[in-house]
């Protein structure tokens, strides 16, 4: 499933949509990283740095987490990988990763 930004104003982090999914379905970040595979520690310490300052810092990236978000959520991982491309790609994010880097 692609999902494709057309206007600009549209692309947004996926720890917002991340945030959304656990809201709607009254699950915990210690939910989400229980259900995902591998280290519970692990996912539970990605998930906090992702959800809290992962659209803070556009060099961060979901990586294999996506994988096991997806898996969690029962989604395919392109979905988290597209949200996280159509954000990175946007022009507001691409200015604070520039002044990031400098």
């Amino acid at each position: 499933m692609a999902i494709e930004m057309k206007n600009v104003g549209e692309a947004f982090h996926p720890s917002i949509f991340i945030a959304d999914e656990l809201e709607a379905r009254g699950w915990s970040l210690d939910d989400l990283a229980q259900r995902m595979p591998g280290d519970f520690g692990v996912n539970r310490l990605a998930l906090d740095f992702y959800m809290t300052i992962g659209a803070e810092t556009p060099t961060m990236r979901l990586g294999e987490s996506a994988a096991g978000i997806a898996a969690a959520f029962d989604v395919s991982p392109e979905l988290f990988l597209n949200l996280e491309k159509a954000w990175v790609e946007h022009p507001t994010t691409k200015a604070m990763a520039l002044k990031e880097l400098n």
